[in-house]
């Protein structure tokens, strides 16, 4: 099942390893749990043990290191911080598999189960958000609070980006993987990465890092056709009402005003089916805010976490 610990672990020297833009120490506390029958997942576990309980789901392409500033403050708040690579991303397993939101909501159930997290804080991130959804609409004794950053599940089909579209269609799995066609698609997730991440000091990191992945990761490609293919990006509606039918004071949602990722016209769908949500909106953000506005995000999360 490839990942990127494969490629780490033929890396024989130091100079090698400080050239990688994502290693498996990224953050501290890194172990890999074997989660039957999928392989295993890397997860990172810090922040002192006492601390209220918080996990971060990310998205579809870049792996856990979309939430590198906000995890660190939340760590330094003295939250136990648990962040982990999904199927298919990073250094967990790319198992031969549909990946489906059955695959997603059961990798994060496992991992809280082995992890010992009974009752947690769960933030997502665009489809992130939408597994955290669907875990919560499965498993709402174990959401604590939920936090949405621009969450998928609500898209019109259209929404999805080009590219994401052609991925699906017949035999374009092989021209990905032929090496005088695929830079015409890196380059085109590069630029659809670079318009949400615009004017952001992080920026080159996360290309340098989604780049690594693309070249090196063998899973990766398969993984996030299988998603588009699998996952549902769009028609969750019934999964958002039955969330806003749940006892909760308050869901944070917080979206950018110039998303065009994940629309920021859905947000006053999420409102419809969340009547509890509290919407944040950042001006001129773009789907990239955990890049372009971590002080600010980590500030409204810390704030609606520790109410």
């Amino acid at each position: 099942m490839h990942s990127l610990r494969e490629v780490w672990e033929q890396l024989t020297d130091d100079d090698q390893k400080n050239k990688v833009p994502y290693s498996p120490d990224f953050y501290p506390g890194g172990n890999y749990i074997d989660l039957l029958p999928h392989g295993e997942t890397r997860y990172w576990l810090f922040g002192p043990e006492t601390g209220q309980k918080i996990v971060f789901v990310h998205g579809i392409s870049i792996p856990s290191t979309i939430f590198k500033e906000i995890a660190t403050y939340f760590a330094k708040k003295e939250f136990r911080v648990l962040i982990y690579d999904l199927y298919g991303r990073g250094y967990s397993a790319s198992p031969k598999c549909d990946y489906n939101k059955t695959l997603f909501i059961e990798q994060l159930l496992n991992l809280l189960d082995k992890v010992g997290f009974d009752k947690t804080n769960v933030v997502g991130l665009s489809m992130g958000g939408a597994i955290s959804v669907l875990f919560a609409q499965k498993y709402p004794e174990k959401v604590e609070n939920l936090a949405l950053i621009a969450p998928a599940g609500l898209l019109e089909p259209m929404d999805i980006p080009f590219v994401g579209r052609i991925l699906t269609f017949p035999g374009v799995s092989k021209m990905i993987h032929n090496p005088m066609t695929r830079p015409l698609i890196e380059r085109s997730i590069i630029n659809r990465l670079n318009k949400e991440n615009k004017k952001s000091v992080l920026a080159d990191e996360i290309e340098n890092i989604v780049m690594y992945q693309l070249h090196k990761h063998a899973g990766f490609v398969d993984s996030y056709i299988s998603t588009i293919k699998h996952f549902p990006l769009h028609g969750l509606e019934e999964a958002y009402k039955e969330v806003g039918m749940q006892q909760r004071d308050e869901v944070l949602v917080v979206w950018g005003s110039d998303d065009e990722t994940v629309p920021y016209r859905l947000c006053k769908c999420l409102q419809q089916y969340i009547p509890q949500a509290r919407v944040i909106t950042i001006p001129n953000g773009t789907h990239g805010l955990t890049v372009t506005h971590p002080e600010i995000l980590s500030t409204h999360l810390y704030e609606f976490f520790s109410r």
